[in-house]
């Protein structure tokens, strides 16, 4: 395959899009149990959320648009070809498996750590008189749990399914494209 700095720039911003989007969205159950709790007014979320929508909002531009960044990154080093046994396809797929394999590890060692927490409030609480400072803390533990988990989970999806992804990409990115035309692009490649 032959590609660039600016290929494989653009592979990355794109990555770091995912985990923008995806780490805003881990942090939306905490929210929850924080404004259900009462911790947290209404202009409080507001602000939050107004928050979650700029990161959102960026990371689909960077997922769009990679090329502006890329290009800055890159300098004249982008314009320079060079040959890869490895197509893009491959690329892609070994990227998104990287970063879920980092999700899963960044889920697996904060459970590690909210599992060390939970034993030490179980163990600072259990003589507690008063109930409500004991359930606050679990709810608060139950909230980052679920995140966690569910961070965890998502990488472990992703780390397992990155060919599915690449392939959904690739037929995203054909739709609409005569065969002939997409045929004609892969041998010129």
């Amino acid at each position: 395959m032959r590609t660039s700095l600016y290929t494989i720039l653009c592979i990355g911003i794109r990555l770091a899009a995912v985990l923008m989007a995806v780490n805003a969205a881990l942090a939306i159950p905490a929210a929850y149990i924080a404004f259900a709790r009462g911790d947290w007014s209404q202009s409080e979320l507001g602000w939050l959320a107004a928050i979650w929508f700029v990161v959102l909002l960026l990371a689909l531009l960077l997922w769009i648009y990679p090329g502006v960044l890329a290009r800055m990154a890159a300098g004249k080093a982008s314009q320079q070809i060079f040959e890869s046994p490895i197509s893009a396809d491959e690329l892609q797929q070994i990227a998104f498996t990287i970063v879920g394999l980092w999700l899963v590890l960044a889920g697996a060692i904060a459970l590690a750590q909210l599992a060390i927490r939970e034993l030490l409030v179980d163990h600072v609480l259990r003589g507690n008189s008063t109930g409500s400072l004991a359930d606050d803390a679990r709810q608060r533990m139950f909230a980052d749990f679920v995140t966690e988990f569910v961070r965890a989970a998502l990488g472990a999806m992703l780390m397992l399914r990155a060919r599915g992804l690449v392939g959904l990409l690739r037929r995203t990115r054909e739709a609409g494209i005569p065969a002939g035309a997409v045929d004609a692009e892969k041998e010129q490649a």
